[in-house]
């Protein structure tokens, strides 16, 4: 499971995950207030009316070099459970007239608006896909984005392991950017974002791979070729 080889954190089931680690799992999960039920059972429709299930997006969460805390939050946000306005709007918690996006662009607050369509949030994934020489994906669901961005660049297993770890890093820094702006009033630009994704994709490989040997300089500016991929 180490050194890069995710296909046996892809292929890893909930089942065993908790027959392997209940106790932590139990415990980050309170923490981020995750609940037990429903997890691979759930379908959404995509644009052209097909059924995308849950599986095989929520597969992709498990990556042996992203946090703990990342894979938490993205199964949170495939359930669409994630505290967004829309959300809490419809808990009762805020009022409807409190639902707008955090960025300033005037539309309500959904998960699909923040992560995939959002002038400002949104628009990182076309600076994200010119870092890495890939084409833009156009999806309607998250599930179906995550699927489809994993498998942009080819079919290789380490292309799409590597692709995997980007779009967790890309979810994981629009999410702390909209609390960032929600709750401390502070603004980092798209470009700035972009740069988070890289310093938080390096690190989770350096941290992760002692025997890795990554060039920061080329991380930047030429991922692929830094890793052997092209």
């Amino acid at each position: 499971m180490g050194g890069g080889d995710v296909r046996g954190v892809s292929d890893f089931t909930f089942s065993s995950l908790l027959a392997g680690s209940y106790s932590r799992y139990v415990a980050v999960a309170a923490e981020f207030g995750c609940r037990l039920y429903g997890m691979w059972c759930i379908s959404v429709i995509d644009g052209s009316g097909h059924a995308v299930t849950l599986d095989a997006a929520a597969d992709l969460i498990w990556h042996s070099q992203v946090p703990l805390k990342v894979t938490i939050f993205v199964w949170q946000l495939l359930r669409d459970m994630l505290p967004t306005k829309a959300n809490l709007v419809s808990q009762g918690i805020l009022s409807q007239e409190a639902h707008y996006c955090v960025s300033g662009c005037g539309v309500v607050e959904s998960t699909q608006h923040v992560f995939l369509v959002c002038s400002t949030f949104g628009s990182l994934w076309s600076f994200v896909g010119s870092w890495i020489g890939s084409s833009l994906v156009i999806a309607q669901t998250i599930p179906d984005h995550f699927v489809q961005f994993t498998s942009s660049t080819g079919g290789s297993h380490a292309r799409r392991s590597f692709m995997q770890l980007i779009w967790l890093a890309c979810v994981w820094v629009v999410w702390t950017e909209r609390n960032h702006r929600l709750f401390t009033g502070s603004t980092t630009s798209v470009h700035q974002m972009l740069d988070k994704i890289k310093s938080f994709s390096y690190r989770w490989l350096k941290a992760t791979s002692s025997t890795l040997t990554l060039n920061c300089h080329m991380w930047w500016s030429s991922l692929l070729l830094c890793l052997g991929l092209v």
